[in-house]
C-alpha cells in the first residue's frame, strides 16, 4: 500500500474516531431497518421479525470499517411494540460493541397510526493505536499502543406516524457524559443525535408499488447526512432501489422475498467523494425472517379497522 493511501486512511479514520465514534453505525439500507434509528418503529409490523444486517465499507482499504447487527422486533396486543438489537463495528483504531432495548406504544386511528417509543442501551467503546505508525515517534496521542475502553450508556426516544401508504418519523439518541480515554480525549462530553425519516408509497398497480423516501441524520458540531431514494416492489416478491447521498455516494439495491417469510436485500454504494480513487465502494446485506406469516394484517376494534404496515 503506497504512502498516499496510508495517509488518507489514517486521517479519515482518526477523524471518524473523534467525530463519529459514539454514533450508531450508518447504513444504506436504513429503510429496511428503521427500528434501530427510531424506537417508535418497533411493533409497526404485524409479524415478529429477526434480522441480520452487515455492512463492509470502503472495500479496498486495509482495516476498513465493518458493522454487524442482529435485531428482533415484535408486537403485543396490537398496540405495544418491543425490540432489541446487538451490534458490533470496527475499523483500524476503534471497536464498538453495543446493545439496545426498544419499547413503543401505538395509538390506532381510522386512517393512520401514531406510535411513541423509547430506548435504552450501552456502548462499549475501545480505542487502540497499535495499528498506527506515527510520523513522530514521540507523539503522545498515538504512541505506545494505547488501548482504552469505556462503557457509555445511552437513551433515546421517537415518534412515528404511519399507515400502508406513508410514514413520517423523528427520533433522537443521547449518549450520557463520560470521561473519554486519557491521552486521546480528556474531556467529559456527551453526544446528541437526531434522525428524521419519511416516505410515501405509490401503488401504481395491483402488483407494483414505488416508495419515495428520505432520511436525515444529524449531530451537534458535525455535518448532517441526507439521503433521498426510490424503492420498488413487484408482486411483493422482487425489490429494487436507488438512493443518493450528496457528496458521498449513489446507492443501488436489489432484493427478493422467499416463501413470503424470508427477505434478502443487497446494496452497493458507488462512492462519489474524493475517496472514490482509493476504494471500490461499500457492500451491505440484510437477511430477515418473519414469524407467524398467517397472522392477520388487519385488526378490528369497536367497529374500526386498522392495518399494520407492509411496505418495509
Amino acid at each position: 500500500m503506497d504512502m498516499k493511501k496510508n495517509i488518507i486512511i489514517i486521517l479519515t479514520l482518526i477523524c471518524s474516531v473523534q467525530i463519529y465514534s459514539q454514533q450508531f453505525p450508518s447504513f444504506s439500507l436504513y429503510s429496511y431497518d428503521m427500528m434501530n434509528y427510531n424506537p417508535a418503529v418497533a411493533g409497526s409490523r404485524a409479524n415478529q421479525e429477526i434480522k441480520l444486517h452487515h455492512r463492509s465499507q470502503w472495500v479496498g482499504f486495509e482495516n476498513a470499517p465493518k458493522t454487524d447487527i442482529i435485531s428482533v422486533n415484535t408486537s403485543i396486543k396490537n398496540n405495544i411494540g418491543l425490540g432489541g438489537s446487538i451490534y458490533f463495528d470496527s475499523e483500524v483504531t476503534t471497536k464498538n460493541f453495543g446493545a439496545n432495548l426498544m419499547y413503543s406504544y401505538h395509538l390506532l386511528f381510522d386512517k393512520f397510526n401514531i406510535s411513541l417509543g423509547a430506548n435504552t442501551g450501552i456502548l462499549q467503546y475501545q480505542f487502540n493505536t497499535s495499528q498506527l505508525t506515527p510520523h513522530n515517534d514521540l507523539d503522545p496521542l498515538i504512541t505506545g499502543g494505547i488501548v482504552k475502553t469505556k462503557l457509555i450508556p445511552n437513551v433515546g426516544g421517537g415518534a412515528f406516524m404511519y399507515n400502508e401508504n406513508y410514514y413520517l418519523g423523528s427520533s433522537f439518541s443521547y449518549y450520557l457524559p463520560t470521561q473519554m480515554s486519557e491521552g486521546v480525549d480528556g474531556r467529559t462530553n456527551s453526544e446528541f443525535y437526531y434522525y428524521l425519516m419519511g416516505g410515501y408509497n405509490f401503488h401504481l398497480s395491483q402488483d407494483f408499488a414505488l416508495l419515495a423516501q428520505t432520511f436525515m441524520a444529524g449531530q451537534k458540531n458535525a455535518n448532517t447526512q441526507i439521503e433521498i431514494g426510490l424503492r420498488g416492489q413487484y408482486m411483493e416478491t422482487f425489490l429494487f432501489g436507488v438512493g443518493y447521498r450528496p457528496k458521498d455516494a449513489v446507492v443501488v439495491s436489489t432484493g427478493i422475498k422467499v416463501f413470503k417469510s424470508i427477505l434478502v436485500v443487497y446494496s452497493y454504494d458507488i462512492v462519489t467523494s474524493k475517496l472514490r480513487n482509493y476504494n471500490s465502494g461499500s457492500h451491505e446485506l440484510i437477511v430477515s425472517y418473519e414469524f407467524n406469516r398467517n397472522k392477520p394484517q388487519y385488526y378490528r376494534d369497536k367497529n374500526r379497522i386498522y392495518k399494520k404496515i407492509s411496505w418495509n
